[in-house]
């Protein structure tokens, strides 16, 4: 984890895996970050920031390692220090993809999701279920918002995106939302949603209600070009942006707030 400021200069960097002079990859109980998907998320609770991402899992086995994939949640302190916080572990989801976190300042705690295959399902690391799914190569996790002491998080099944609400783990709601989408964006929205995905050369996305998850607009297109790993940023004005990239330029594609 590297933090700058304002200017872009750099304040200070943080390794969130446990590589060192005495423990390489192939030791056992080394936590790294392999060929393995390299993405993840970074959450913030003002002072702290976490950062929830998949890593390589090295286990013995007889003589030899057996290194597994799995995901991984640290937490850094203001100072760049790593912090003892009851929500960070070692290991969590395994096998474990599309790892998403947020900061629910209600519940006073970082919420998490990954999609897995133990038991191919969205889950809370580790292990309590959100929705069941299949293990068929289209199961995927988009987003995770938190609203009031619980969270809304986007998801994906054979190409078609949901949402999901809990506190604790298990779904009390799930929405339909009709969009043909492998990998849903959700964001804050003002006091809304806002679930965007690929269309076409470019996106589309509808206000959804943050109570119930139901639509609260039409679809409209944003002009900029999806990525299945990107991912929306509230502001305090109730706007959302996204970072798009293309030809070799990145563009802000910004929602302002609704009138």
């Amino acid at each position: 984890m590297v933090r700058f400021d304002n200017a872009g200069g750099q304040v200070w960097d943080r390794q969130v895996t446990n590589l060192d002079g005495d423990r390489s990859g192939y030791d056992d109980g080394a936590r790294f970050v392999w060929w393995y998907q390299h993405h993840g998320r970074l959450a913030s609770n003002g002072t702290d920031t976490a950062a929830y991402f998949g890593v390589a899992v090295t286990v013995a086995n007889g003589g030899c390692v057996d290194i597994h994939q799995g995901d991984r949640m640290q937490v850094v302190d203001s100072d760049g220090n790593l912090a003892d916080h009851p929500d960070a572990f070692a290991v969590g989801c395994s096998h474990s993809w599309t790892t998403r976190i947020a900061w629910n300042a209600d519940r006073d705690e970082f919420g998490m999701v990954c999609a897995t295959d133990n038991q191919c399902r969205i889950a809370v690391p580790a292990y309590t279920t959100v929705a069941a799914g299949e293990c068929d190569g289209s199961l995927f996790g988009g987003d995770l918002v938190a609203v009031g002491d619980g969270y809304w998080t986007a998801w994906s099944q054979g190409g078609r995106a949901r949402l999901e609400h809990f506190t604790d783990g298990p779904s009390d709601a799930t929405v339909d939302t009709g969009a043909d989408a492998a990998h849903p964006h959700l964001v804050a929205y003002g006091g809304d949603l806002l679930l965007a995905w690929e269309s076409g050369d470019g996106m589309s996305a509808q206000v959804r209600d943050a109570g119930t998850g139901e639509a609260a607009g039409d679809p409209f297109d944003i002009g900029v070009p999806d990525h299945d790993y990107q991912a929306f940023k509230a502001y305090p004005d109730g706007s959302a942006a996204y970072p798009a990239a293309g030809d070799g330029t990145i563009r802000i594609a910004r929602v302002m707030p609704p009138a």
